[in-house]
């Protein structure tokens, strides 16, 4: 039962993450590729400030939260400041340089490590209130992101993606317009991180990462549609289709490199077959 629940939870906290991807890359055209630093900042953030600054667990989680919202301002910043081919690079970077100071700073992170014995909040003990939790927030997102969609937000996003020229004629700014989702993108993504460290009590530089990058790219690629049942579907693919390795005879140590060999392989799949679909025509103003 503890299995089925962990993989549904991983659903959840999986599809909270994709958000924010699906806001960027699917529906913006931003690279924005930090989106694992967010989701280890956030679990990292949370677990220090239990661990080190002695912090209850909705006193870290809040803490967090705002760390997490100025990195995200942070990051875009560098989206307004740099071109978009750098801020790509950057981003990207970004999660080999996170990694190090992981590893780095042994104090504070824990180093190669990591951090154990992370507190849940006590209305969050067990997995089924953290199912619980994890659902709520999910079909919550799932209702903000439709209505994202159907408000201008959404229009200017796509607008964004087809053609900033054509976004700027209509008085939009661009770059507010990137401000505020990559904003969104990386407290999304902190969120879920921090859910998934409450999940399993434990971090350690290996947590986010470019496994993490290759998932949610690969659930935001599949999901180039502005539809919530679009992601939802793609999410419960790419998180449920590594699974069923489980049921295979392979031993506990080989799991883990076969899943980031599907997911992998997947990624250059719809990278080939997707990248040409779904998009807007290009016009010029």
């Amino acid at each position: 039962m503890g299995y089925y629940l962990s993989v549904l939870i991983k659903v959840f906290i999986s599809f909270i993450q994709a958000v924010g991807a699906h806001l960027t890359l699917s529906q913006a055209g931003i690279f924005f590729l930090a989106i694992p630093v967010s989701y280890s900042f956030m679990g990292y953030s949370f677990a220090i400030l239990q661990k080190k600054f002695m912090f209850g667990s909705m006193a870290a989680f809040a803490g967090s939260l705002f760390l997490t919202f100025l990195l995200g301002l942070v990051l875009s910043y560098l989206y307004v400041r740099v071109s978009k081919e750098s801020f790509t690079v950057l981003t990207a970077a970004s999660i080999v340089g996170f990694e190090a100071f992981l590893k780095s700073f042994s104090d504070l992170t824990g180093g190669v490590l990591g951090l154990s014995g992370i507190m849940r909040p006590g209305f969050m003990k067990a997995l089924p209130d953290i199912a619980l939790v994890s659902g709520v927030l999910m079909i919550l997102l799932m209702l903000i992101e439709y209505l994202i969609f159907k408000a201008p937000l959404g229009r200017a996003l796509r607008g964004l993606k087809e053609s900033e020229t054509l976004l700027e004629s209509l008085g939009i700014s661009a770059n507010k317009v990137g401000t505020v989702v990559i904003c969104l993108a990386t407290i999304l993504s902190g969120v879920a991180g921090s859910l998934e460290a409450m999940r399993i009590q434990f971090l350690d530089p290996s947590f986010g990462g470019f496994p993490n990058l290759i998932m949610i790219a690969s659930i935001a690629i599949l999901s180039m549609k502005p539809k919530v049942r679009t992601l939802f579907l793609s999410t419960l693919f790419v998180v449920l289709l590594p699974e069923l390795l489980r049921f295979f005879a392979f031993s506990p140590s080989q799991i883990g490199h076969m899943r980031m060999f599907v997911y992998s392989a997947m990624l250059v799949i719809l990278i080939r077959n997707l990248s040409g679909k779904f998009t807007s025509a290009q016009r010029i103003v």
